[in-house]
């Protein structure tokens, strides 16, 4: 799980609330505020689009890409001090469909908490060839969330090993244990994806270059993306 900082509401999206909660003010409606079941394209699509911006392009829960995008470019500096480690080259993430996910389950959401853009979140779909293998928001379902990765220290709870386990830092950590489960974070085609990861990084990295990867994967690229995985690439460049 890594870190979100949300950006500002979608203007479209503020108007389409104060013009929806008028009229059907107007119209007499017991409850005049919409609900996010009633948001329709094209604004459904401007919303996941500033969401996407939010993230970087990347799965708010495990980090893959997200698809409406091209592949996060690498600058060849970095890609070339990789291969001179005889390491091989990026891995080609698998690129999921999107869907907009709730830090708040919709079920339980109070009149407009579903469409406040801050309880909104960019998830890929979680679903693999194996049902049994699904995860985010998939997974998760109306499930409560204790741990968010709209929370700064979120990242805090989590470490990861170099066969792609996602595991907490601290044991007696139950949330950080349920969020592990509830949405289904250690399911094997997630655990390949950040093994892969953990292995484009060399052992024998002198501290310069160390520094410039963490540098590297801790920033958005000139597309404002991040790259996937990046907490598990700067926790195993920091722990080298």
């Amino acid at each position: 799980m890594k870190f979100i900082e949300k950006g500002v509401e979608p203007p479209a999206l503020t108007e389409w609330i104060n013009s929806e909660t008028k009229r059907r003010s107007e119209e007499g409606y017991p409850n005049p505020v919409p609900a996010f079941n009633d948001i329709q394209n094209p604004l459904k699509s401007q919303i996941t689009e500033s969401l996407f911006r939010d993230q970087g392009n990347i799965c708010c829960y495990c980090q893959r890409r997200l698809d409406s995008h091209p592949p996060i470019s690498v600058p060849q500096a970095v890609l070339e001090k990789m291969q001179e480690f005889n390491r091989r080259e990026l891995v080609t993430y698998n690129r999921k469909s999107c869907t907009i996910e709730h830090i708040k389950p919709q079920a339980i959401c109070k009149p407009g908490e579903d469409i406040n853009y801050s309880n909104m979140l960019a998830s890929c779909s979680g679903r693999e060839e194996n049902p049994c293998n699904s995860h985010c928001n998939l997974k998760r379902g109306q499930k409560p969330l204790h741990i968010s990765p709209l929370d700064t220290n979120c990242e805090d709870h989590f470490i990861y090993n170099a066969v792609g386990e996602i595991i907490v830092r601290t044991d007696s950590d139950s949330v950080a244990n349920s969020a592990i489960s509830n949405l289904g974070l250690n399911v094997p085609p997630l655990r390949d994806d950040r093994q892969h990861a953990w292995d484009t990084i060399a052992d024998d990295l002198n501290e310069t270059d160390r520094k410039e990867f963490i540098e590297f994967y801790s920033s958005r690229d000139e597309n404002g993306f991040f790259h996937p995985f990046s907490a598990v690439l700067i926790y195993r460049l920091k722990n080298l």
